[in-house]
């Protein structure tokens, strides 16, 4: 589990770099920081969600709750992630 989540982190900081430039490249002439910066921002605000789900998680479950609820989410994400990537080509 701890090899899948540095796999992870590692692709979601390589796809950083491109995704700037995109947005950089994209944006309308006159605005490229603007829409540069909402990439760093929106990051910005998934990682206080995420850790106020955790703490929330964490204070209504209890340890056992929490493994069955990880290994059912996960199984649903694996299989929904590439239906969903699919739907947003």
């Amino acid at each position: 589990m701890l090899l899948r989540r540095l796999l992870q982190g590692f692709s979601a900081g390589a796809a950083l770099g491109g995704v700037s430039v995109y947005l950089a490249q994209t944006a309308t002439p006159g605005h490229k920081g603007f829409y540069t910066s909402w990439q760093s921002a929106s990051r910005q605000v998934a990682i206080v969600v995420a850790a106020a789900l955790g703490y929330l998680l964490n204070d209504l479950l209890t340890a056992s709750e929490i493994g069955a609820w990880v290994v059912a989410t996960s199984l649903l994400a694996a299989i929904g992630d590439p239906a969903m990537a699919q739907g947003l080509r």
